[in-house]
């Protein structure tokens, strides 16, 4: 039985590999890894990783003869390519499937500012579209979130989108080429921060020291509303409502005839 092994080899230098990554690599007959991770690999044979569907068929005809590494940056288990060549190979009776823990960029940031990061809310911005709602609404809710970035949704963008909306007095710290000889760990503003060129690859900490969690509950009174001798669905009708449609967080409401809008509002703010 061959054996498939999908590796974490941290943030990208040497000297971040596992002794347990390290003896992986050395162990199989083809590794698979991306341009900037081939060096930890040196000395044996290394294929691409992109396109991905090509190195998918290249490593179904080298688990024929030999085992294959897949090297894979920073956590294996998050924001990695792990589910998809999982999907491809786990179930296979003639491979032995296995994922290797790796030191992840996240930790990396957080032991350069010797803070904790237990309470942090990930996202990835990496090929995504860039939402500066839902990124304003998750700085909004917790006290610390966290950006993984990429060269178009980079932090400074995130930080520009921020400022734009009320947040550029927070907290923002970010690093850029961890474990390279040219990281960058900069803390500042998020003002401050939308005001410099930053790279892509970055992972982004936001703390909110005063964060407004949404309600559990529609809370919304006739009197938060400005609306002059207007008519509006009231209070109670409305609180009803909002509970009788049993919102989810990505639910999409079409409110017809809105009018003043008020169940649309009250929705919004059960749901960001």
């Amino acid at each position: 039985m061959r054996k498939l092994t999908v590796i974490g080899v941290g943030p990208g230098a040497a000297d971040r590999l596992t002794l347990q990554a390290r003896a992986a690599i050395d162990a199989a007959g083809i590794v698979f890894a991306a341009q900037r991770h081939a060096e930890l690999a040196s000395g044996q044979t290394v294929h691409d990783l992109k396109p991905f569907s090509v190195a998918c068929e290249r490593m179904e005809s080298a688990l024929q003869s030999t085992d294959v590494a897949v090297l894979v940056s920073g956590d294996p288990t998050q924001f990695s390519m792990t589910p998809l060549i999982r999907r491809r190979f786990a179930d296979r009776a003639d491979i032995a499937f296995s994922v290797l823990p790796g030191i992840g960029s996240i930790q990396s940031l957080f032991c350069h500012l010797a803070e904790p990061s237990q309470d942090a809310v990930l996202r990835s911005l990496h090929g995504r579209p860039f939402d500066p709602a839902q990124i304003c609404a998750l700085v909004a809710q917790n006290p610390l979130t966290v950006f993984l970035t990429d060269p178009v949704n980079h932090p400074a963008r995130v930080s520009v989108a921020l400022a734009e909306r009320g947040f550029g007095h927070l907290d923002a710290a970010y690093g850029e080429n961890l474990s390279y000889p040219d990281e960058i760990v900069w803390q500042g503003s998020v003002e401050a921060l939308s005001q410099k060129t930053t790279g892509g690859q970055c992972v982004l900490r936001i703390r909110n020291a005063t964060p407004i969690p949404p309600p559990v509950s529609p809370t919304l009174r006739d009197e938060d509303f400005t609306r002059g001798d207007r008519p509006m669905t009231k209070a109670e009708i409305r609180m009803l409502s909002a509970c009788k449609l049993g919102l989810t967080p990505n639910a999409v409401v079409w409110d017809a005839g809105a009018g003043t809008g008020s169940v649309a509002i009250q929705c919004a703010l059960l749901a960001p």
